[in-house]
């Protein structure tokens, strides 16, 4: 901003508040030039040959240990990461029961296999699976992922989770911003599967805007085709 460094050539973002940002923003920035495109879930969209069903409940599990929440709050002692996954696997076996859909639970690549399959003994846990299990879902369960983004652009049933253990994010920002049915996995559940149907039918038009505000900002333009063509003309 004081002309210390270089600028940067391009900024290529998908984020639409910021794109409102730099717009209006009447300081300098960093960037010498900021070009819009569209998420990498529309992309995977235009791209892939992946199947769309709605087969499964979905869980995108979170790793209470994760190493920036750590950093702020240490690590979670077992006692409490225990009584966090007895009650999400309640929660699980409540869906699975109203829906009569399989679960299967999806990791990050770095989350630890064997560990989280052992706190879900009833249902499988995949890696490397999770676009592809999101596509197949009826309904997908997460606490704060930018995996999510695919179960969106496919309006999907999203259910944004809520839990006692103090994570770096706020889970409930989904709910509060986009009208994302929400559920705090500590409290009873005497929720009947019509008036969670009619939550999710009522986030649907919110989940629109979701899509237009983070995802498809550029209309049908394939992002990464923008990327190359844009780079192609910064070498020339």
């Amino acid at each position: 901003l004081i002309n210390v460094f270089s600028k940067i050539h391009i900024r290529f973002e998908c984020n639409k508040k910021l794109l409102d940002f730099f717009k209006k923003s009447k300081r300098s920035t960093s960037y010498e030039k900021i070009v819009r495109v569209n998420n990498r879930s529309f992309d995977e969209f235009k791209l892939s040959k992946l199947d769309i069903s709605d087969d499964y409940i979905v869980l995108l599990d979170l790793n209470l240990n994760h190493k920036e929440d750590v950093i702020l709050r240490e690590k979670i002692n077992q006692s409490l990461e225990l009584e966090h996954y007895e009650n999400l696997n309640k929660l699980l076996e409540n869906l699975r029961s109203l829906y009569n859909k399989e679960v299967v639970v999806c990791i990050h690549p770095q989350y630890n296999l064997e560990k989280t399959k052992n706190y879900f003994p009833n249902y499988k846990v995949l890696k490397f699976k999770t676009r592809e299990m999101i596509y197949k879902a009826h309904l997908a369960l997460f606490f704060d992922t930018t995996a999510i983004m695919d179960a969106y652009f496919l309006n999907k049933k999203i259910l944004s989770l809520k839990t006692r253990i103090p994570i770096i994010t706020d889970s409930t920002r989904y709910n509060k911003e986009f009208g994302t049915p929400i559920i705090d996995i500590y409290k009873k559940y005497d929720f009947t599967k019509h008036e969670l149907d009619l939550n999710f039918s009522s986030a649907n038009h919110t989940q629109q805007k979701f899509l237009e505000t983070y995802i498809q900002v550029d209309g049908q333009n394939v992002g990464i085709d923008k990327i190359l063509t844009e780079c192609q003309e910064l070498l020339k």
